[in-house]
């Protein structure tokens, strides 16, 4: 098994130079055509796991590019209207768990 880990548009290092964008089936797509190029790789049994933001745009890019096989969302929470009052009121040590938060 191979594994390429990448910083999509607006993540990670690519944050200062390439802005974040909705439509991440585009970067997807562009990974998966290096990967076809490569004669190392099985281009047949691509996979796409997203982290946290990515967790979002792993199935959308999934959706759209159809050379991915299978994908893994570890995405944040579903409905960030649900919790966002919770984490504004969340103070600094209640974030790093030295206190159970009281909401």
């Amino acid at each position: 098994m191979a594994t390429l880990a990448i910083d999509g548009p607006g993540q990670g290092e690519a944050e200062y130079e390439i802005p974040i964008c909705g439509d991440y089936e585009r970067a997807a797509s562009a990974v998966v055509d290096w990967i076809e190029k490569r004669k190392d790789l099985d281009s047949e049994k691509i996979a796409i796991w997203g982290v946290s933001l990515g967790g979002y745009y792993a199935p959308r890019a999934a959706a759209y590019e159809k050379r991915f096989k299978a994908c893994i969302a570890l995405s944040g929470p579903f409905d960030w209207a649900q919790i966002l009052g919770r984490l504004a009121g969340a103070h600094a040590r209640d974030v790093q768990g030295a206190q159970p938060f009281r909401g």
